[in-house]
């Protein structure tokens, strides 16, 4: 009688060993592949929306036209709503000049803001300290001294978190009130908003202050969120200056486009 050979008592699990891993391995392309087209979906879906909201962007500069007359929107932060394929269109529109100039601004009054929002003490010294040093730099660049390795400036409210020890918290509750665009000492207390007009008055400069037109400036920001049920929403947000034309429309000049994430 001829002898089983003892590695064929190996065969059958080595067997089974090798289909649960070839199981295994078809099992994680499968979720590798559900996972990529959920992810293909998902920035599609973002996509969608975001070019709902260019849409809003457009219309609100129609909405503007003067020559709509009272049917006008004007820059005054009210939140309107637009349905537009499908989506529920949010439309902010905002003066840039009823906001803090990070580049020319008052250092009181930006204080007195971020005194309202509770920023932290450090926090409010360092953007203060590190506002002044660039301003510092800047005179001495133009009296033709200076290190020119110091930046004289911020092209961004974004890159206001370049400095020491400021939170991405902290910028997201001050952008909005915020830019590098208007190059005024104070904002319009006429076009700023509630906060601002409270830091305005807290930092005593709003005494005397002259009213501006509440029709706007011509430099806006317009902020639209694009959502439907379900899926992702998407963001859009501008800064344009808007010149009136002789026929009573309105010339533009795109200064700043955000996608997704406020980062004006």
């Amino acid at each position: 009688m001829r002898m089983k050979p003892a590695s064929d008592g190996f065969a059958l699990p080595l067997v089974l060993w090798l289909i649960a891993l070839m199981v295994a391995a078809i099992a994680m392309l499968a979720m590798t592949a559900s996972n990529r087209h959920l992810q293909s979906s998902t920035m599609g879906d973002r996509v969608e929306a975001e070019t709902a909201a260019r849409a809003g962007i457009n219309y609100a500069v129609a909405r503007m036209d003067a020559r709509l007359g009272e049917q006008r929107w004007l820059p005054d932060g009210q939140s309107r709503q637009w349905n537009y394929d499908g989506h529920a269109l949010t439309i902010t529109i905002r003066d840039e000049w009823g906001k803090f100039d990070l580049n020319a601004g008052d250092p009181d009054v930006l204080r007195a803001l971020m005194q309202l929002q509770d920023i932290p003490p450090d926090q409010i010294s360092a953007i203060i300290n590190g506002l002044g040093a660039m301003r510092a730099a800047r005179l001495s660049r133009q009296e033709g001294a200076g290190n020119n390795d110091v930046p004289t400036r911020l092209f961004n409210v974004a890159s206001l978190s370049q400095l020491p020890g400021v939170s991405p918290e902290t910028l997201a509750s001050l952008a909005p009130e915020l830019t590098v665009y208007s190059g005024r000492s104070l904002p319009d207390i006429t076009l700023a908003d509630a906060r601002m007009r409270t830091a305005l008055v807290a930092a005593g400069k709003a005494a005397g202050m002259p009213v501006g037109n509440a029709n706007g400036s011509g430099l806006y920001n317009i902020d639209v969120v694009a959502s439907r049920p379900d899926h992702p929403p998407g963001r859009v947000n501008v800064v344009l200056q808007g010149t009136p034309r002789y026929d009573g429309g309105i010339e533009i000049r795109w200064l700043a486009w955000e996608h997704g994430r406020w980062q004006q």
